[in-house]
Order: C-alpha cells, then structure tokens, then sequence
C-alpha cells in the first residue's frame, strides 16, 4: 500500500473516531415556489404563479401564442439539510406533463441555470396546457418583472448565471432527471451556506426554434383540482459535519459514504 494510500486511510479513521455517526442521507425537497416568464406578445406580461404547470421552451403556431418561455423554481434548502453540511451528490426530476403533437418524436435539451435575483410567486392561474399564459396578480414574476408590478429583472426574460448548472433532453411526455454535476452540487451548497442569496434556477428550452416548448408538472401540479400531476423534486445526498480535509481524505471520505469505500481500500500501492 502507498504512503499516499495510508495517509489518507490514518486520516480517514481519525474523521471517524471523532465523528463515528458520519453518513450520507438524502433527502427529498419539493419547490418552495415557481412560476413561468412569457415572454410577451399581443397579450402584454403574463404569468401563471398558481397553475399546474411550468413551461420551457419557445412556442407557436398559427392562431396561437407566440414567443419564448422560461420556468423559474425555487427550493429552500436551508430548510431541509442542517447548516454546516458538505452537498455530495444533487438531481432534478421534473415530469413533462405536455409536447406538441408535431414535435413529440424530437429531443430538445432543456438547461438550468442559476438565478441570481429574487422573483414572486402569486395568484395567476393559465390552467392546463396554456402556453398563453394569465394575467399576472401582484407580486408575480413575468418577463418583465421580478414582482408585478413595480419590480423588474435586469434583463428582461430573467437574470441567471450564464453557466448552465445541468441539462437533460426531454422528447415526449414522462419523468425527467436532471443529473447531478459539479456545477449543480456548487448550486445547492451555495443555496445551504448562503440561504439569502437562493432564487432557485431559470428553466429554459430550445429558444431557436418555435412549437418545440414543453410544459412540466408544478408544485401546485398534485392539488389541481381535476389534474393530479407530480410535484418537482430537488434530491440532495449530503453528510454533517465534515472538517477540512486534504483533496486524497475528502475524495476518500466521499467514496466511503457513498459506499465505495471497498474499492478504495482494496487497492495496492
């Protein structure tokens, strides 16, 4: 066995006398709010705070809405996984409730990405399968607004972080999960360490290309009277209380709390 390997197990037997209770938990968050930005069109700013679906993508068709839609959707975090923890592992799952008919058989990649200003969540209800939209109720997100109607984005359309945290492509109808990657791990952790700053992720599509919008079940999805969707799920792997450690304990440490441990110690140096 190599110095390095037995270092990194002495220091790793020594986290766990200190810390003999330390384990990877997950746990499953559902959204504290969301709501969809349309981008507008004859209709002016429209919002859809209380309905059962979020949408993503770029709509149209003849006689019918026209434009850009991006999801927007929140998890408090903070509330759910104790201060002080290490995120280890985080993913998305969304349910696409609705694709057009013409477009069902493609892949069209939808991304998050990190929002980084505050937005609202009101009464406006678009109802199933509207990708028109509703009247925003005060204190609702559009396009414009990051709370109808005295406040507003930057950047009409939503500020978000120009990294894309994950990504999934969505064809037809079904669950979708959103992996976890090092970007959406540095999400999560930021939204633990620093619950303040947490507005959740901006839901897009594929922009360029119109009638290749798709719609997802939202948090208010389950209690739709007449609907019944699934609720979106944020699903954090996290362990409490981890010290500072060298980059060999850490990677050790994790591959043991995620059951890889075996693997690691079954090696020759």
């Amino acid at each position: 066995m190599s110095k390095r390997i037995k270092g990194s197990l002495r220091a790793l037997l020594a986290l766990l006398l200190l810390c003999p209770a330390l384990r990877a938990q997950t746990v499953q968050i559902l959204p504290a709010q969301d709501n969809t930005l349309f981008q507008p069109d004859t209709l002016g700013d429209r919002s859809s705070g209380a309905g059962p679906q979020v949408f993503a993508g770029r709509v149209g068709g003849v006689g019918g809405a026209v434009g850009l839609r991006r999801g927007v959707l929140a998890f408090d975090v903070a509330a759910a996984v104790p201060a002080g923890s290490t995120i280890l592992a985080a993913t998305l799952t969304l349910t696409c409730s609705h694709a057009p008919v013409f477009d069902r058989t493609n892949t069209r990649t939808h991304r998050l990405r990190r929002a980084t200003a505050g937005w609202g969540e009101s009464g406006s209800d678009a109802g199933i399968n509207n990708g028109s939209g509703a009247a925003p109720a005060p204190g609702d997100a559009t396009w414009s607004h990051t709370f109808h109607p005295g406040s507003f984005w930057s950047s009409a359309g939503g500020d978000f972080a120009g990294t894309v945290s994950s990504s999934v492509g969505v064809t037809n109808t079904g669950t979708y999960v959103f992996p976890s990657t090092p970007q959406l791990v540095a999400d999560v952790q930021s939204m633990l360490d620093a619950p303040g700053g947490n507005f959740g992720w901006v839901l897009s599509g594929e922009e360029a290309v119109s009638g290749t919008a798709r719609a997802f079940d939202s948090r208010e999805a389950p209690a739709y009277p007449l609907y019944g969707g699934v609720a979106p799920v944020l699903a954090v792997t996290y362990v409490q209380g981890v010290p500072s450690l060298g980059a060999g304990s850490l990677a050790l440490l994790v591959g043991l709390a995620l059951g890889g441990g075996a693997l690691l110690l079954g090696r020759r140096g």
